[in-house]
């Protein structure tokens, strides 16, 4: 079997994730689209279309200065109207995006459906828990393998769909209009 190099020079890709170290920020719950629905937080993770007609749900567990990106407490992005903006014009049609309440004072506010689900994990470069008991992967550190991505800009890794990738010019879009709440983390890749 050919051994998988690791690319040299900048990363292609980061991962996306929401700044815990912030103080005086807020913190949200799980996403609902109906009251006592548990099972939004997930749909969000398939990468399937969702029927956005209702606006998603969503508490305030902790107060504090709202972020124009935010990850709920099972790990769904939501996003300010503002930063939306900007994923529709730097990632055209990879991302649905569903209006969302917080805690009925907060509008405007989006949660991302990242529709791009890419089977492109490289095994051989991540680091890698043993697999459970079902089989699923769980995996500690992500290396992306570049063949299989193609000119996606935003998307999960469809074995592991946990965390958020991104493309560099994501990341720079982001950091030039000052988009709060979000930290990138570089992966290494193939």
């Amino acid at each position: 079997m050919k051994k998988q190099k690791l690319k040299e020079g900048p990363p292609e890709f980061y991962r996306l994730d929401d700044d815990m170290t912030l103080a005086d920020r807020w913190m949200i719950d799980h996403p609902n689209i109906i009251e006592n629905d548990d099972d939004t937080w997930y749909q969000l993770k398939l990468g399937h279309p969702i029927d956005g007609s209702q606006p998603v749900r969503i508490l305030i567990t902790r107060d504090g200065r709202p972020l124009d990106y935010t990850e709920t407490s099972l790990a769904n992005p939501v996003v300010s109207s503002r930063t939306a903006k900007l994923l529709n014009v730097a990632a055209p049609g990879e991302v649905q995006f569903l209006d969302v309440r917080i805690d009925r004072r907060h509008r405007g506010y989006k949660a991302l459906n990242i529709l791009d689900h890419i089977d492109c994990l490289d095994k051989k470069l991540s680091v890698l828990f043993p697999p459970n008991k079902d089989g699923r992967q769980a995996v500690m550190e992500v290396a992306i393998n570049s063949k299989k991505v193609g000119s996606r800009r935003i998307f999960r890794v469809a074995t592991w769909p946990v965390c958020v990738i991104v493309r560099p010019i994501i990341k720079e879009h982001f950091e030039r209009e000052g988009i709060t709440g979000a930290v990138f983390r570089a992966l290494r890749s193939s």
